[in-house]
């Protein structure tokens, strides 16, 4: 979603100022390849470059595709094979053993029909969606689709809807919803071809942060580098002040019983209990319980928690499987972290390895790609 965030905010000051722009956007992949299929570029007619498609070694070319988009006006797909160490087509062979697919839109200045409306609505809304682009596979430069609908679970917004979208690939969309996982398909329903890519875009993680102390510092820094939204809690109005942590960051001074006012908790929400006050930790997770929270850490060693249990059990409060089941205590993925920095990567993997359903371990133990689901 950060790089969603920075194209929007791109074009809107390249649209202010009559700049002219090209959305590339990785639409397939076989094989293996840097980014995955939704990695998304913004191009300026100035050759100003926002986003990015792959680590490097497609973005030269992309860009000479670019402006060939922006002559025409004509979208057009690219095929880019990274396995052949012999091409040198593609700039710096990296050897990434994939065939990439990148669909390159040509934006008009008015917003109507424009792609970067559908960007826009996700970014507003904050809720799950499914991006639909459609492009014919036998036609590399021509009247494609393009990102042309994005369906969310209330409602759909279909772009140039007299191109007559088949109404199987808003009910797929629909599906794809459901499961929560991007797919490719060919469809034919109509009387061409179509190639159809539903990229499935989930709300951006939201932290909140258990304390204001100075181990939370680089927490915050790390994940606003992430492009999280941030949400910091401390009962300590000396200690949760804005010059002290980034400015993207919320701070609320508050007893433990109404820190989650005003804040929704869904599974897309990481909890990090941090502040060193056992009674406000646990005070928070108590209030945590009636929630689906994505993911809860505590920081400190596994007898703190066994304590919070028991001290909930005399209470007459026993969580349930589900729930335990998304709290980490200890917090964070085993990497050999001490200093307040190391801690914070490590429990910031820990958030993205528990979020994605992931192990974290080591890349080099997969017998499949890396991105093999």
């Amino acid at each position: 979603m950060k790089e969603i965030r920075e194209i929007v905010s791109a074009w809107e000051s390249n649209n202010k100022k009559s700049v002219r722009c090209v959305l590339a956007t990785v639409v397939h992949l076989q094989g293996s390849s840097y980014r995955r299929p939704g990695a998304k570029m913004l191009i300026n007619e100035e050759g100003e470059i926002t986003g990015a498609i792959s680590g490097g070694c497609l973005e030269g070319d992309a860009l000479k595709k670019a402006m060939l988009a922006l002559q025409d006006g004509m979208p057009r797909v690219i095929t880019y094979d990274t396995s052949d160490e012999d091409n040198i087509s593609v700039g710096v062979q990296l050897g990434c053993s994939g065939i990439v697919s990148v669909l390159f839109e040509p934006l008009a200045l008015e917003e109507k029909g424009n792609p970067i409306e559908l960007l826009r609505e996700l970014i507003q809304r904050e809720s799950p969606g499914v991006l639909i682009t459609v492009y014919e596979p036998d036609v590399s430069k021509g009247n494609h689709f393009g990102t042309c609908a994005i369906v969310f679970k209330e409602d759909k917004i279909v772009l140039n809807e007299g191109r007559q979208l088949p109404s199987s690939v808003l009910e797929r969309a629909s599906a794809v919803l459901s499961g929560e996982k991007s797919e490719f398909i060919v469809n034919t329903d109509t009387n061409k071809k179509l190639n159809v890519f539903f990229e499935f875009i989930p709300p951006t993680i939201h932290l909140l942060i258990a304390g204001a102390g100075n181990d939370a510092i680089p927490v915050c820094s790390i994940a606003e580098m992430l492009g999280w939204k941030i949400t910091i809690a401390d009962g300590r109005s000396s200690h949760a002040r804005k010059d002290r942590f980034t400015s993207s960051c919320t701070l609320k001074v508050s007893q433990p019983e109404r820190a989650l006012e005003g804040i929704q908790i869904t599974p897309r929400t990481a909890i990090i209990l941090m502040t060193h006050n056992y009674q406000y930790d646990l005070g928070i997770f108590k209030a945590l319980l009636p929630h689906n929270p994505g993911c809860i850490l505590l920081l400190g060693p596994k007898k703190r928690f066994e304590r919070m249990l028991e001290d909930l059990k005399k209470a007459g409060i026993v969580p349930d499987g589900p729930f335990l089941n998304k709290v980490f205590s200890p917090a964070g993925l085993e990497i050999g972290a001490e200093t307040p920095e190391e801690i914070a990567l490590s429990m910031l993997a820990g958030i993205q390895s528990a979020l994605s359903g992931k192990p974290g371990g080591q890349l080099r133990q997969k017998s499949d790609v890396i991105h093999s689901s």
